[in-house]
């Protein structure tokens, strides 16, 4: 499944969150914030839930949750190319954040890529400002929503594009330009979408770039972590000396 799609929340709200990165205690003090009311409001995820936290295994207890939804990440992928074996790709994951994984059994990790290999590159919600894209990375800038969802329906889409939603930086590097040099840079926002909600380019604040919305404050370096109320588009923070 390379997009998932949900209906319009007419009971409840519905929320998007930034990179987790195994900061679960945290993310659970997020939604108590919010007052999350687990059988009318939903949880959607930008991905990158697991590495570099103290709680990757964690995991686990959200994916099996009715109301949770995430997109992959890079490091979702990570972990499935690692037990894949694919050259390279186990030294790098060790790198970024994949230690926790020595120390869980290799059947639980096989059973955590299996999960990971059929989460979505991105989720599409109806919602009453419009629709709403969620994807890890980024869109890249020459195509448009309803493109990009049309690539996504082919048996096999485009290698590249696929690639770019789980690990581009080009909109958030240009993100930078425009706040470091005003006028600077030109950008456009995704046609034919209301927002795109994206993670994996930390910033140290949500922002948003034309349509476009930032929302990985860094819960692993920062101990900030970020989530959107997608009805009155307002941002939510939870702060790790908070639970101290």
């Amino acid at each position: 499944m390379h997009i998932q799609r949900l209906e319009i929340n007419a009971s409840g709200c519905d929320y998007v969150v930034g990179d987790v990165h195994g900061n679960f205690e945290l993310l659970e003090h997020l939604l108590k914030k919010v007052n999350f009311n687990m059988d009318k409001d939903r949880l959607i995820s930008v991905g990158d839930l697991v590495d570099r936290g103290p709680q990757s295994e964690r995991v686990v207890e959200y994916l099996d949750q009715p109301w949770f939804f995430a997109t992959k990440g890079n490091h979702e992928e990570l972990l499935t190319s690692a037990l894949a074996k694919e050259p390279g790709i186990q030294d790098l994951w060790m790198r970024v954040g994949g230690r926790w994984a020595n120390d869980v059994e290799i059947d639980f990790l096989k059973s955590l890529g299996k999960r990971f290999e059929t989460l979505p590159y991105v989720i599409e919600i109806d919602t009453l400002n419009g629709l709403v894209g969620v994807v890890h990375a980024d869109v890249p800038f020459e195509v448009s929503w309803s493109q990009l969802v049309a690539e996504l329906e082919k048996k096999k889409p485009d290698a590249k594009l696929l690639k770019s939603l789980i690990w581009s930086r080009e909109r958030h590097n240009k993100l930078n330009m425009k706040l470091q040099y005003p006028g600077s840079v030109k950008t456009k926002p995704v046609d034919d979408v209301h927002r795109v909600y994206v993670g994996h380019n930390i910033v140290n604040e949500a922002r948003s770039m034309d349509n476009v919305v930032f929302l990985d404050t860094g819960a692993f370096c920062n101990g900030i972590l970020t989530m959107a109320n997608l009805d009155t588009e307002e941002f939510i923070q939870a702060h790790f000396d908070e639970l101290l």
